[in-house]
């Protein structure tokens, strides 16, 4: 992976691509992410490691198969 520098004023917090991610509307980051390569990296690395623990956290819930 290779880190870009970030071309926006003010880079989001990751709290702010979190909830991006997870479908808040927000049209100002929208713009952001379309001109900063950075951002666009930042973003995917946030959504694959939220796809893995989500992925994690089932298997964690998930009963055995005796317990079924």
């Amino acid at each position: 992976m290779t880190t870009l520098m970030c071309t926006c004023a003010t880079p989001p917090e990751d709290a702010r691509l979190l909830a991006f991610l997870d479908g808040e509307p927000d049209p100002k980051l929208a713009a952001d992410l379309t001109r900063c390569p950075s951002c666009r990296e930042r973003l995917a690395t946030l959504d694959a490691q939220q796809r893995s623990l989500m992925i994690q956290l089932r298997r964690t819930d998930t009963p055995s198969s005796l317990e079924l």
